[in-house]
């Protein structure tokens, strides 16, 4: 948890496109709505489809209350994607501290934005932010 409590420090983090921001109560029924939504679970086995959303809904409101209160609840971060030019949440990504040396990063873009190089941005990115904390050696990418 070391890493993640650091890296959350760093947000809002601005690239060239897109914005990265730390999941808000704002974004909770956005985001509940596209963990449930068939075009994310049709790649996870309907993990989130299966969980109710008041379960969802509670487990993602005690990781935004960690954010805003820099707390060590989880070893887990959730952004939201923002393009730039048009402000909207074009997808999000998770880090995962897996150990006190590496973070595993899964992330997503909905179907409308695919291809456009939104992913590729964060990627391109996203590493040089890691980097910058201490101790992290090693980087897994989970598509």
């Amino acid at each position: 948890m070391y890493n993640i409590v650091n890296l959350k420090r760093l947000f809002p983090i601005n690239y060239d496109r897109i914005n990265l921001e730390l999941l808000t109560y704002k974004d909770l029924d956005w985001y509940i709505d596209v963990l449930k939504s068939s075009f994310f679970n049709e790649y996870i086995d309907y993990k989130f489809l299966e969980t109710s959303d008041s379960e969802l809904r509670f487990k993602l409101t005690n990781l935004a209350l960690s954010y805003k209160l820099n707390m060590q609840i989880q070893g887990e971060c959730r952004f939201i994607l923002i393009d730039k030019d048009t402000n909207q949440r074009v997808g999000g990504c998770t880090l995962f501290e897996t150990d006190k040396n590496s973070i595993e990063i899964g992330y997503w873009v909905l179907p409308a934005y695919q291809n456009k190089g939104y992913a590729k941005e964060l990627m391109n990115n996203i590493k040089e932010t890691l980097f910058r904390l201490k101790n992290i050696n090693i980087i897994r990418l989970v598509i």
